[in-house]
């Protein structure tokens, strides 16, 4: 209802998430298929992970997901400018 709702708006769902004290179904669904997420958010939450700490986590998690091009079928990832890039 609230993602419905956020389109309406116009809004970002997350922010109106955020302000009815409600989680969205979907990132829930996730977290219960796969536990080590929730693992990993316990582990950030008692080690205290200040807002630099995260953004340093989130940036380390983008630079290691493989570059998509629309044209392809399939990933493609340049591992460097002087190693082949690789296809999976």
């Amino acid at each position: 209802m609230i993602k419905d709702l956020a389109k309406v708006l116009a809004a970002d769902p997350d922010v109106l998430f955020r302000l009815s004290s409600s989680t969205d179904p979907e990132v829930v669904d996730y977290l219960h298929d796969k536990p080590e997420v929730m693992n990993l958010l316990r582990y950030i939450k008692e080690a205290s992970f200040n807002e630099d700490k995260i953004k340093s986590l989130i940036h380390a998690a983008e630079a290691s997901r493989p570059t998509v091009y629309p044209l392809a079928r399939f990933p493609v990832q340049f591992v460097s400018p002087f190693v082949t890039w690789a296809i999976w």
